[in-house]
C-alpha cells in the first residue's frame, strides 16, 4: 500500500480524523460502503453478527483499492498531506 494510503487508513481505523474534511469525506464513503455493499462481500470481514462500524481490515482494503483520482480527489494533495 502506498504511504499516503497507509496513513489515511491508519487515521480512519484509529478515528483520528480531527475535523479534517478530506478524512471526514473518506470516512463517510467507507461507512456508506460498509452499510450498502452486498452482504456477501462485507461479511468476509467479520464473523458472527455484523459490527456497526467497519472493521480495520475492511477500511484498509477499501483505502488500498480506491482510485482516489477517479473519485475526484487531488492525489498530489493527499500525498503531500498524508506522507
Amino acid at each position: 500500500m502506498e504511504t499516503y494510503k497507509r496513513i489515511i487508513a491508519d487515521r480512519v481505523v484509529n478515528n483520528e480524523i480531527n475535523n479534517n474534511r478530506t478524512l471526514e469525506k473518506i470516512d463517510e464513503s467507507i461507512q456508506y460502503a460498509w452499510n450498502n455493499w452486498d452482504a456477501d462481500i462485507v461479511s468476509t470481514y467479520y464473523t458472527g453478527e455484523k459490527p456497526e462500524l467497519p472493521t480495520p481490515e475492511f477500511i484498509e482494503n477499501w483505502v488500498d483499492n480506491t482510485d482516489f483520482e477517479a473519485d475526484g480527489y487531488d492525489v498530489e494533495y493527499l500525498k503531500e498531506q498524508f506522507s
